[in-house]
């Protein structure tokens, strides 16, 4: 299991997470036939936590693991398409 060795680890890590999710190549573009569609990808740090949100246009299954060398959560959904505005985020609040 992933432990975090200092307070920035998480936040770190998911900055990693959500810049794969949106800057993989052929992210934006929907495979055939998506089973959902991702709309929206939040992150939000707290005192003691990173929290992660991916908003879909309806429910599916997921699997959820950890892979070492190096650390790294893996979400495993099935065929999503993805409607995600490509604005930066910088300034925005």
């Amino acid at each position: 299991m992933f432990a975090a060795r200092n307070s920035s680890a998480p936040l770190w890590l998911a900055m990693v997470l959500a810049c794969g999710l949106l800057l993989a190549p052929g992210a934006m573009a929907a495979g055939p036939d998506p089973k959902a569609w991702v709309t929206d990808v939040r992150l939000g740090q707290h005192r003691d936590h990173t929290r992660v949100v991916m908003r879909l246009d309806k429910a599916v299954g997921f699997e959820l693991f950890t892979l070492a060398d190096p650390y790294r959560i893996v979400i495993d959904f099935p065929q999503v398409g993805w409607r995600i505005d490509q604005t930066p985020l910088i300034g925005k609040s």
